[in-house]
């Protein structure tokens, strides 16, 4: 593969990636505005992961391999809920990995699209 066809899949991938990463934080960002605590209870521990029922419901939630010794069977749980939505944990804020997320992707394709020019601007050009 050669280096332009390279930039320009990865430029492809950033532009597929981006609404993606809009619509999941708008979808977290309506819940952590508009949602409202509910408890809920874990059911099951994976490796990194939790699985809580909610209202009827099973949701796996992510807390790392660190916090995962915290839970049990049967702990209750406060969490944002919003029907319809994935409930976020009570003090989660997704503004802030949203904003970092749609960052690193916007820099990504920015950068993606720069190198799949077929000659960069001279003053990068290194003699």
């Amino acid at each position: 593969m050669n280096r332009r066809t390279f930039w320009a899949v990865s430029a492809l991938l950033a532009m597929i990636t981006l609404p993606l990463a809009i619509h999941n934080t708008y979808q977290d960002w309506l819940v952590y505005k508009h949602g409202v605590i509910v408890e809920s209870t874990v059911v099951f521990l994976l490796a990194d992961d939790i699985m809580i029922e909610l209202q009827g419901k099973t949701y796996k939630k992510y807390v790392g391999d660190d916090s995962r010794a915290d839970f049990r069977v049967g702990d209750k749980l406060r969490m944002k809920y919003l029907p319809g939505k994935e409930p976020l944990f009570e003090k989660q804020n997704p503004l802030v990995w949203g904003a970092i997320w749609l960052f690193f992707t916007l820099l990504w394709g920015i950068v993606s699209v720069w190198k799949f020019r077929k000659k960069p601007p001279q003053s990068f050009v290194i003699h």
